[in-house]
């Protein structure tokens, strides 16, 4: 088989037959190495093929053929455990085109794309995911819209928090297009531990930071754009503590809402200085955004 024949078929030697393990290099993202690296012990010990592709953004991807699909689980999970970023591929040419679906780009802007380490990216830049188990691979439409909406507002220099930044996919897209600070905050530590993760593999963690702490510390501070993208009925309980962190005349986006639920959200905000206006939809999804007025109540 051919190297892109394997690049299409996203199952490397099928030839070979077994299963199929994915795994992407440890290197950070604008580190590539000249030659692809050598697998962790525990796959070289089980592999029957292997073919490695270079992806354009300088990441090498190993397909990695074994013996069944019973070995890959667990490899996968063993590779896992250990910090590396593997998943099962697909077994069979049959079952490569769901596999390339499920795993394709997602693009934010006309710059950007947001994508798992071990898939191609067709822009200039990437922000890079693993999920680890953490919500957030970029793909779900009420990350889509506060994510493109972030590439609209000129991050450049400011000061942004992520309110359930799940594996930080806002908080990451917010760094990569030049945001000073970017902030993720989530309840679940294994949220945090996946963010923290994606930081380093995209080379951010100079500039972000994630942590279980509350929307409503005030140690915190104020933002010049603020993301929410959780669920409805915990946006407006949270809504004094996450208007309370957008600094006078910064902005907020929230997701995770039906368009049943836009009104109740927005009044939830307005008596915090902050009137949410532009509704944008995507599939069954809605965004809501709009500005605290300057000398508004905090």
């Amino acid at each position: 088989m051919s190297e892109g024949s394997r690049r299409n078929s996203g199952c490397g030697d099928v030839g070979v037959g077994g299963a199929c393990v994915v795994l992407a290099d440890s290197v950070p993202l604008g580190r590539p190495a000249p030659l692809p690296p050598s697998l962790p012990p525990v796959l070289g010990a089980v592999a029957l093929a292997v073919s490695n592709e270079l992806l354009s953004r300088g990441r090498w991807v190993s397909r990695v053929r074994v013996a069944d699909d019973q070995t890959a689980r667990e490899v996968v999970a063993l590779l896992r455990a250990d910090g590396h970023a593997a998943v099962l591929g697909p077994a069979d040419e049959a079952q490569a085109v769901g596999w390339l679906n499920r795993n394709r780009s997602v693009a934010v802007g006309e710059q950007l794309a947001v994508c798992f380490l071990w898939a191609e990216a067709d822009s200039p830049a990437a922000v890079e995911i693993d999920t680890s188990g953490a919500f957030g691979a970029g793909t779900h439409p009420s990350t889509r819209l506060l994510a493109t909406w972030l590439s609209r507002q000129a991050a450049d220099g400011k000061r942004v928090l992520d309110v359930g930044c799940g594996s930080g996919v806002l908080a990451l897209v917010a760094a990569r297009l030049g945001a000073a600070e970017a902030v993720g905050i989530d309840i679940e530590p294994a949220a945090v531990a996946a963010a923290s993760a994606n930081a380093r593999r995209n080379g951010l963690e100079a500039t972000t930071s994630f942590s279980v702490t509350p929307a409503g510390d005030v140690d915190l501070g104020v933002f010049d754009l603020v993301v929410a993208n959780i669920t409805a009925d915990v946006l407006m309980a949270l809504a004094p503590d996450i208007a309370a962190r957008v600094a006078p005349g910064g902005r907020l986006a929230l997701g995770g809402i039906s368009a049943a639920q836009t009104s109740t959200v927005a009044a939830a905000y307005r008596p915090h200085g902050i009137e949410l206006a532009n509704s944008i939809r995507l599939d069954d999804w809605v965004s809501l955004a709009g500005r605290r007025i300057a000398n508004g109540p905090a």
